[in-house]
């Protein structure tokens, strides 16, 4: 199970690494949806700002690997404004500053760019099947 996730991770840190990003695997302290697989910015050296956050979901001969990444800066207010009451209503701490984006970290703020590369990544030379809300369609690289 460990290596899905230490797989995953790392594919987004070479990723976001080749666009220019300063990130590494580890976690900010205090950071929203904790996990030792996230993947954050970089100052002196210590995870800062979290970038991506690594789930997965195992059953019986299956498993489903999923992220979520903060792209833009302004995604990182957006972000924390949101997580802020949540996380007081919930008694869990959180540092707003802990929430970083992959342009803060150095890399590009477009979407289509990393969506692009991060694909590529992980689906190689294969034709990759998109889900659009609700509808599956095939589209070929």
């Amino acid at each position: 199970m460990c290596d899905r996730y230490s797989e995953t991770s790392q594919l987004l840190v070479d990723v976001l690494s080749d666009l220019g990003a300063d990130v590494t695997r580890g976690e900010p302290a205090n950071a929203y949806c904790p996990g030792s697989h996230s993947v954050s910015s970089v100052d002196g050296g210590e995870p800062v700002g979290k970038v991506a956050g690594v789930a997965q979901r195992v059953q019986s001969g299956a498993a489903l690997i999923a992220g979520c990444l903060t792209v833009a800066e302004a995604d990182e207010s957006e972000l924390s404004a949101v997580l802020g009451p949540v996380y007081r209503k919930l008694d869990i701490p959180f540092d707003p500053d802990s929430v970083g984006s992959v342009s803060t970290a150095g890399g590009p703020d477009d979407p289509g760019v990393i969506a692009e590369a991060v694909e590529t990544a992980l689906v190689g030379t294969r034709s990759p099947t998109v889900s659009h809300a609700g509808t599956t369609e095939t589209q070929g690289n």
